[in-house]
């Protein structure tokens, strides 16, 4: 439940600041659909997105405690009861999906709370990394839980 509340704040999140991008001055005719962080540069949406995306954040960072709590132990029972022979679960590869999960949670954060700017700066740096940190913590989780 707590990942779908996560999902369902971020999209909510980028189809609000995408309705009000399209009526404020920065809206390019023509332009269907532009980049996500394009959404929290100007005002209003910048608090709607700053609050949504951390929000959004916190949320798949709790899913994740959650499943540290509740599903890896469970886990790691199950394969410590796995016949011989059979591919044990170790905690290295729990460990990885839980950071990995977190990092990506904080990327989401970072890039919400610390938004674009019209020009390159250290904020607009810290959004970047933000937005690398939320992909790459992805891409590692995903490759961790496989």
């Amino acid at each position: 439940l707590v990942p779908s509340c996560a999902m369902l704040v971020v999209l909510s999140t980028v189809f609000v600041c995408l309705r009000l991008w399209r009526s404020g001055p920065s809206y390019f005719p023509g332009l269907i659909f532009p980049a996500i962080s394009e959404l929290g540069v100007d005002r209003p949406q910048r608090l709607i997105y700053q609050v949504g995306f951390f929000l959004g954040g916190s949320l798949m960072s709790a899913g994740i405690v959650l499943f540290e709590l509740i599903v890896a132990p469970q886990l790691l029972e199950t394969a410590a009861a796995s016949e011989p022979g059979q591919p044990s679960l170790e905690w290295g590869l729990l460990e990885s999906l839980l950071f990995w999960g977190h990092a990506s949670a904080a990327g989401v954060m970072i890039q919400g709370v610390f938004t674009l700017e019209r020009v390159v700066s250290f904020q607009s740096f810290v959004h970047w990394g933000g937005a690398i940190l939320f992909m790459a913590g992805a891409m590692m989780h995903a490759n961790s839980s496989n």
